[in-house]
C-alpha cells in the first residue's frame, strides 16, 4: 500500500480543495458514510485513505474494502488529523466520484413526494433536511442555487450519508416551478403565521414541501406557484422552530397520514 506522511503531497492539496468545493467528486469521512457510498447506486469509491491504527483495529471492514479491489493508501495520524472536520478522527477517509442528477436524470414519471431546500445556507440543517427527507420516503430532493453546497463535509455528516440513497438536484426556481407545474404536484409551503395547521393539510395526494430560510422564508419564484401555506402548532415562547425540526415534523405528518390511508 501506498503511504503519504507529508502535507505537501498533491492528493492532500486537492482533498483540501474538494472539501471547500465539491462536485462531482467527494472527500467523506468515517466509517458510516464510506459504507453508505460503497452501497450507493449514485457513487463509486476512487480510493480509500486509512490510519494504520484504523488498518490494525477495522480488519473485517478493511477487508471488505480489499475484497472489493479498492486502492488503498495509509496516512500518518498527522495527515489524518488535518484533513479531518471531527475532533476525535476515525481514521479513514475516501475519495468518491458521485454522480450529479439532474432534471433529465429522473425517470420518475409520477412523483408522489418532492421536497425543495430553499436558500438554506446552514450546512448542518441542510444535511439533517436531507436524512429526514430521504427517511420519510421524499423520492426527488431539490436545492435551490441560493442554498449551500449539499457535498460539504459538515452537510456529509448530518446527512448520515441519505443523499448517496435519492437523487440530489440542485437546480434554479425557475426550473422546479417548471417541474411542480408539469407534474400537477401541490405546493405545500411551511409559514409560522400561517392560519392552516399541518393537520388540516391532505398530504395524502402528489405534492412537492418547501422549506425555506427561517429569517427570509421562501423565494418569489416558487412562491409565485399557487400554495397552500400550514404551521406547525406549539405552546412555548419561542417564534418559530429550526428549519430541520419543522421539515421532521411536517414529513412525519405526511407518513402518518399516507400510511393510515394505506391501512
Amino acid at each position: 500500500m501506498k503511504k503519504i506522511d507529508s502535507i505537501q503531497n498533491p492528493l492532500i492539496k486537492e482533498i483540501e480543495k474538494l472539501k471547500k468545493h465539491p462536485e462531482d467528486k467527494i472527500f467523506i469521512e468515517g466509517k458510516n458514510l464510506i459504507e453508505a457510498a460503497l452501497n450507493s447506486p449514485l457513487s463509486s469509491i476512487d480510493k480509500v485513505l486509512l490510519t494504520e491504527e484504523f488498518a490494525q483495529t477495522e480488519i473485517e471492514f478493511l477487508k471488505s474494502i480489499e475484497d472489493r479491489a479498492l486502492p488503498v493508501i495509509i496516512l500518518s495520524q498527522k495527515i489524518a488529523k488535518k484533513i479531518s472536520d471531527t475532533v476525535t478522527p476515525q481514521g479513514i477517509f475516501a475519495l468518491i466520484n458521485y454522480k450529479i442528477q439532474t432534471i433529465k436524470n429522473i425517470s420518475l414519471k409520477e412523483p408522489s413526494l418532492i421536497v425543495i431546500a430553499d436558500k438554506i445556507r446552514d450546512p448542518g440543517n441542510l444535511g439533517t433536511l436531507i436524512r429526514v427527507a430521504e427517511a420519510f420516503g421524499t423520492e426527488v430532493f431539490f436545492v435551490t442555487k441560493e442554498t449551500c453546497n449539499p457535498f460539504l463535509p459538515k452537510t456529509l455528516r448530518a446527512s448520515a450519508g441519505s443523499l448517496f440513497f435519492f437523487p440530489i438536484i440542485k437546480t434554479d426556481g425557475k426550473t422546479i416551478k417548471e417541474y411542480i407545474l408539469k407534474h400537477k404536484l401541490s405546493l405545500v409551503i411551511t409559514d409560522p403565521h400561517a392560519e392552516n395547521l399541518i393537520f388540516q393539510i391532505d398530504f395524502k395526494k402528489p405534492m412537492a414541501l418547501v422549506f425555506g430560510n427561517e429569517r427570509q422564508g421562501v423565494s418569489e419564484e416558487i412562491s409565485t406557484i399557487s400554495h397552500i401555506k400550514c404551521r406547525i402548532p406549539h405552546i412555548g415562547k419561542t417564534e418559530s422552530l429550526n428549519v430541520a425540526i419543522s421539515a421532521s415534523i411536517t414529513l412525519y405528518e405526511v407518513l402518518r397520514q399516507r400510511t393510515l390511508s394505506a391501512m
